[in-house]
């Protein structure tokens, strides 16, 4: 399964740029839906992009 969400960063040092945040999900075993118990596990990697930087105007 593939996520994937986009927003705006609204603190901190990156604020106003936009991030896209993806996130992919292995199941080890497809079957295990099947049982009463369902999926209880899964995992993957996630990436996290931040682009249009704007630069803040507020640097100390």
């Amino acid at each position: 399964m593939v996520t994937v969400s986009t927003g705006t960063i609204t603190a901190g040092k990156f604020t106003g740029a936009a991030v896209v945040t993806e996130v992919t999900l292995f199941a080890s075993s497809v079957s295990a839906c099947l049982t009463p118990e369902g999926l209880t596990s899964a995992s993957g990697p996630t990436t996290v992009t931040v682009t249009r930087l704007v630069k803040n105007t507020r640097e100390s």
